[in-house]
């Protein structure tokens, strides 16, 4: 599988040829992205739409997402990557995993952008851990 490759001058993502989100990217052209994974898609009833996919492969990492659509737009996006693919369950959950965890997220991140933290026209993205979320997310949020 392709490597995710992020481009830091507008906000995108690609991998390969048939993948390619931006802040453009419209609920049924992210649908045909992933046509080969599970999508949940939770309706706040507000205007809001999350969609959540999870282990999705590029390169040596496997990615999951959470997609947050306003009004049709493409707002926000948190993922993360991993060595191996997730299985949802706090069974193996520590402090010291997700510490580990962002660390990993901010090597991507400056192996991509030259940076850990960064803002640009068009948004921003960086590296967080929630400590009562109890988890490390690479956010990207559009302006």
């Amino acid at each position: 599988m392709d490597e995710l490759i992020f481009n830091a001058s507008n906000g995108s993502f690609q991998a390969g040829e048939h993948f390619k989100i931006s802040r453009h990217t419209t609920l049924d052209e992210l649908i045909s992205c992933f046509a080969d994974h599970r999508l949940k898609f939770i309706n706040h009833e507000n205007g809001w739409l999350h969609v959540n996919v999870r282990n999705v492969r590029f390169g040596e990492y496997w990615f999951s997402f959470l997609f947050y659509y306003f009004e049709g737009l493409l707002i926000e996006i948190d993922f993360g990557a991993n060595d191996q693919e997730v299985v949802c369950s706090w069974d193996g959950w520590s402090e010291t995993e997700e510490m580990r965890c962002l660390k990993l997220y901010e090597n991507w991140l400056y192996k991509q952008t030259g940076t850990i933290e960064t803002h640009f026209p068009w948004g921003r993205i960086g590296a967080y851990y929630d400590s009562k979320m109890g988890g490390s997310v690479i956010r990207l949020q559009y302006k």
